[in-house]
């Protein structure tokens, strides 16, 4: 029986959380505590993580360690959300795809992979829906990103104005750190070679393959510094007082 009140829906995928990163920018709290276990409202980040996996019906998950590994090893000693989640260790650091290869998986299928460290509101079902509708090989959650120009931007003819834009805002999507893999795309990384996923998307483009992206529409954090921090703590008091409210 599944109780679709906690899981609305079951995706079939597995899904890897990358954890080996030492933290630097938060240093001294990463000095004795890898980030993705670090509490943000009361609870370690990567406990929202997987939360989310499982209200999406996915089991199979695998967490990517190196820094600190054992005390992730030990959190995940014991089932968390109904999950029995399965470490690997980085004997070196393989970049920010490259321990994907250490993760067993079916020659077919589709794998989520993320970044542990983020607290997001992100909908995988959606992602994934994307995915299937795109007959996509990869799938990259993105962000929008604006940049503003605080001068007049000129554009012209050689040395000769045309035109002045006022301070101009640029709007773009970026790489938000979630990926959907075709398990074929991930099957082709080496354990023994650093690869960023980046590098592995760039060589899937070239390569012909589809690469779609979905819009993250919701939460997004990147906790990769003491401020990013204190905004991930003051939005979970947000959603704490509306949950008592309710």
């Amino acid at each position: 029986l599944i109780d679709l009140a906690d899981t609305p829906t079951l995706l079939p995928l597995s899904a890897i959380l990358m954890a080996g990163g030492k933290g630097e920018r938060l240093r001294p709290i990463t000095l004795s505590t890898p980030k993705p276990l670090l509490k943000v409202g009361g609870r370690p980040i990567i406990d929202y993580n997987i939360g989310n996996l499982a209200r999406c019906g996915i089991s199979d998950v695998w967490v990517t360690t190196r820094y600190l590994a054992s005390q992730i090893k030990e959190y995940f000693a014991v089932p968390r959300h109904g999950i029995t989640v399965k470490c690997v260790e980085e004997e070196k650091p393989l970049g920010t795809i490259g321990a994907a290869a250490l993760v067993p998986r079916s020659p077919e299928g589709d794998t989520l992979v993320m970044n542990s460290d983020l607290l997001t509101t992100i909908n995988i079902e959606g992602m994934y829906l994307r995915h299937v509708s795109e007959n996509a090989d990869i799938t990259v959650a993105a962000i929008p990103y604006v940049v503003s120009v605080p001068y007049a931007i000129l554009s012209g003819d050689g040395v000769r104005v045309k035109a002045l834009e006022e301070k101009p805002t640029y709007s773009h999507f970026a790489n938000a750190g979630i990926y959907i893999f075709s398990n074929r795309v991930l099957n082709a990384l080496s354990p023994d070679e650093r690869t960023d996923a980046t590098d592995l998307i760039e060589a899937a483009i070239k390569e012909g393959m589809t690469v779609a992206y979905y819009p993250v529409n919701g939460t997004w954090i990147d906790i990769g510094s003491h401020a990013d921090f204190r905004h991930a703590e003051e939005l979970m008091k947000h959603h704490r007082s509306l949950t008592n409210h309710e």
